[in-house]
């Protein structure tokens, strides 16, 4: 532990203590909780007892070791637990709240902030953080699979452009109907859009994109009617292969469903 072999991430932060800074309070309101400044703990009731059981006895075996009256070691109190916490085991928000300030809720942790500056820092150096993380995970691979925001994957190239301002009205609204802005727009990419519509709804597994470095994080060199697909029902994220050198999936014939053997393979970002 302790051990660091890349910083993704960091800055300095302003010293002066943010507000509730004074805070630790234990509240039973929606769930058992803990304020401690501005980080916020959750707890079943189950879950709490048990911490509090633990901690109250470090309490003690640290003020007889404080005391010269235990030579306890470096664990003052240890149980184990359920390696699922009990309350909200799968939540991922940030969030406004309507007083003012802004939640980063992370299974039972939530990390309060209350000033936009607070947030926009933290933010800000996540996305930093996340490029970084991208990097170092191709520094010993040619390519890895990760899941994505669409919003950092650049679709557009010089054979999928976008269409410059007053072209829409020389083509048929129909091609639009996607809302991919596509130039020349066809019917084609409309139909391959439509099967992966198709193949998502029915539950189909479907073949990562492929990416490179580029504007503004990542630029898509496979997988056009893919993201698409995925921007028109709304999905936020979609498997991306990320490599030093990229392959033709689709574009090189291959099929955008995949099997189950073939999808564990691309994760591993291998066989693309």
């Amino acid at each position: 532990m302790g051990h660091i072999v890349k910083m993704m991430a960091e800055g300095t932060l302003a010293k002066k203590p943010s507000a509730w800074g004074h805070r630790l309070t234990i509240n039973d309101e929606e769930n058992i909780h803990i304020h401690y400044r501005n980080r916020r703990l959750e707890f079943s009731d189950e879950e709490f007892l048990a911490f509090a059981d633990c901690t109250t006895k470090a309490a003690a075996e640290l003020r007889k070791k404080r005391a010269g009256k235990s030579d306890k070691g470096m664990v003052l109190s240890t149980i184990r637990l359920d390696p699922v916490s009990h309350y909200q085991s799968k939540k991922f928000t940030v969030e406004a709240n309507k007083c003012g300030a802004y939640h980063v809720h992370y299974r039972d942790f939530r990390l309060d902030f209350y000033a936009p500056e607070e947030i926009e820092y933290f933010l800000s150096r996540m996305v930093e953080g996340y490029k970084s993380f991208i990097q170092y995970r191709l520094q010993s691979k040619v390519r890895v699979c990760l899941s994505v925001p669409l919003s950092i994957i650049n679709p557009f190239d010089a054979d999928h452009r976008l269409l410059m301002p007053g072209e829409r009205f020389k083509y048929d609204q129909e091609l639009f109907r996607h809302g991919h802005f596509m130039a020349p727009p066809n019917e084609l990419h409309n139909k391959r859009i439509d099967q992966v519509i198709k193949a998502i709804q029915a539950g189909k597994i479907i073949r990562p994109i492929a990416c490179r470095w580029g504007d503004p994080i990542l630029q898509r060199k496979d997988g056009f009617c893919r993201y698409w697909a995925h921007k028109v029902l709304g999905i936020k994220y979609i498997d991306c292969i990320i490599g030093k050198q990229t392959i033709p999936g689709v574009q090189g014939g291959k099929d955008f469903v995949v099997s189950k053997e073939k999808y564990a393979q691309l994760l591993r970002g291998e066989g693309y």
